[in-house]
């Protein structure tokens, strides 16, 4: 004849409704304000903007580069060519380290 603290017969018929409540407002706020949700979507336009606007840049950069050396002719020497490129465009390799020294 022991009763039970809290009697779980109470509970029983409102634990699922109120687990399925809070598992659909879990993936309601997470599609809403998640990473990947509505509100991050404009972000991730602005975003895809500004990298097309860079590719388009990039690619009109690489096409003058290109022009350029078809310039220089079949009998230029690819080492004297760098040379120009490195001096007057300014361009370095993504693995080499710039040391400035004062004159």
């Amino acid at each position: 004849m022991t009763r039970a603290l809290f009697p779980l017969h109470h509970v029983r018929p409102v634990l699922v409704p109120m687990l399925c409540i809070a598992l659909i407002g879990f993936f309601a706020w997470h599609a809403f304000a998640g990473e990947s949700g509505l509100m991050a979507w404009g972000d991730y336009k602005a975003e895809r903007a500004r990298l097309a606007a860079q590719a388009e840049a990039t690619a009109r950069q690489r096409s003058d580069l290109e022009q350029k050396v078809a310039l220089l002719g079949d009998r230029a020497e690819p080492d004297y060519a760098e040379e120009l490129v490195r001096k007057r465009l300014g361009l370095v390799r993504e693995d080499e380290i710039i040391v400035r020294l004062q004159d």
